[in-house]
């Protein structure tokens, strides 16, 4: 089995043209012909491109008759799972499903996003829940709970496994369009009740090494019994670009 670098994974994603590469794959194989004229560009300089691509293992080159043939290597993208984090758009995702999962009624949500550029890379997620701080916690460490609000486009949580305390490990499962299993895990650090959580949240067990992010997320009491909840997740950007290709492989936006 081949196993390729992280360094060309990052690598191969740090350039535009070779992440909208990746999504016009997304929606089925092209030609090299195809590609070169969709960027008018040369064919030496799209094959180039390619190339970068073909040897992270994201993309594989077939010949029939004249043309050549690239599409997505699913085998390879999967394998890149286990070195993938969530990444920005995830994280807002998923506390706004969680804010509206507690809100009684609809009404405007009260929200903000502060993305924090840092070395590595800090984005911080705010909501204002209408609950108080125990409620939320509740809510958000509850197996039963967590399946009715965490959110993932195109991706169904099929399994929850939560253990809320110092040392213990969350896993839960999600299944794609296509029925493939993915495991997203990670552990606790801090249980502080019901004022502060930090875990680590990574793709695949965390038996397996890989990359994690590194998470916050604290529970401030509010007047009339609302709460400010603030997720603090800490990645490097170059994780952050593999997970949009992860999302996208798993039926994501």
């Amino acid at each position: 089995m081949v196993k390729y670098s992280l360094s060309d994974l990052f690598g191969s994603l740090s350039d535009d043209t070779r992440r909208d590469i990746l999504q016009r794959l997304l929606r089925g194989e092209q030609t090299i012909s195809q590609l070169a004229e969709a960027y008018r560009m040369s064919l030496p300089g799209v094959s180039k491109h390619l190339k970068v691509l073909e040897l992270a293992g994201l993309v594989v080159k077939e010949k029939r008759g004249r043309q050549w043939f690239v599409r997505l290597s699913p085998a390879a993208l999967k394998g890149a799972t286990d070195h993938l984090l969530y990444y920005e758009t995830t994280l807002h995702n998923r506390l706004g499903s969680f804010a509206a999962y507690l809100r009684p009624e609809p009404k405007p949500a009260a929200a903000s996003t502060v993305p924090v550029v840092a070395e590595p890379q800090t984005i911080v997620v705010t909501e204002i829940l209408d609950v108080d701080p125990a409620a939320a916690w509740r809510a958000y460490t509850n197996p039963a709970d967590i399946k009715q609000w965490w959110s993932l486009p195109g991706a169904q949580l099929v399994n929850v496994e939560n253990d809320v305390r110092v040392g213990g490990g969350w896993r839960f499962t999600v299944r794609d369009a296509q029925g493939r299993d993915y495991i997203v895990s990670g552990t606790y650090s801090v249980v502080d009740y019901p004022h502060r959580l930090e875990y680590t949240d990574g793709i695949g067990d965390i038996s397996r090494s890989r990359p994690e992010a590194q998470v916050t997320l604290t529970f401030e009491p509010l007047p009339d019994g609302q709460t400010l909840l603030t997720k603090t997740s800490l990645a490097t950007p170059a994780v952050h670009q593999l997970n949009a290709v992860w999302l996208q492989t798993i039926g994501g936006s």
